[in-house]
């Protein structure tokens, strides 16, 4: 055995640990346990929502950011791939019943998170134009069917998707419309 096989267990080994800290991390996150929930990132782990501009650095703030948060907060974890210092989670993270599918994507030095970086989206009906190609989803937004409006209200919504002349265009809510993009497709 040579000395790198004697110190580090084998990435097999090392996937399997890293698997069962996601499972707890998820179980913690779902059962508001934030201790818990925090043991698998490092001191000076980084986590960053792009879509809102938010960096937060360090483990003890991370776990403060998310244990002030107000709304009652549910996780459906739908898949966990990875592999190695790359790890991604698709779930949906449930606020005070309002569901949001979410990406989150760790990265991990040794064997904790080093950088979480999360996406989130709100569910959408699907376009008339479409409904030729797709089967009616089992995530369907209020069994609605293909084509029709959704309603407008959208409180702490994360983007509004507008049509404009040339392409479609993300705008975060915060921000006016860009001159390219129309009137909100959905709000």
């Amino acid at each position: 055995m040579n000395d790198q096989q004697t110190k580090a267990p084998s990435s097999e080994v090392r996937d399997q640990n890293i698997r069962a800290a996601l499972d707890q991390h998820w179980a913690a996150s779902d059962a508001d346990d934030f201790e818990t929930e925090h043991v698998i990132y490092h001191e000076d782990a980084v986590l960053e929502y792009p879509q809102s501009g938010e960096r937060t650095r360090g483990r003890r703030n991370i776990q403060g950011q998310r244990s002030s948060q107000p709304n009652k907060k549910r996780f459906t974890i739908r898949r966990i791939l990875g592999g190695g210092d790359l790890w991604i989670t698709e779930f949906i993270l449930t606020y005070d019943g309002r569901p949001s599918y979410t990406v989150s994507i760790m990265e991990f030095r040794e064997d904790k998170v080093a950088r979480e970086t999360q996406y989130f989206a709100d569910p959408f009906v699907a376009p008339a134009s479409r409904a030729q190609w797709s089967n009616e989803s089992k995530n369907n937004l209020r069994g609605q069917k293909a084509g029709q409006q959704r309603p407008h209200s959208r409180p702490g919504g994360h983007i509004h998707i507008a049509a404009g002349a040339h392409r479609p265009c993300i705008i975060p809510l915060a921000l006016p419309p860009h001159p390219n993009c129309q009137r909100p497709l959905l709000e």
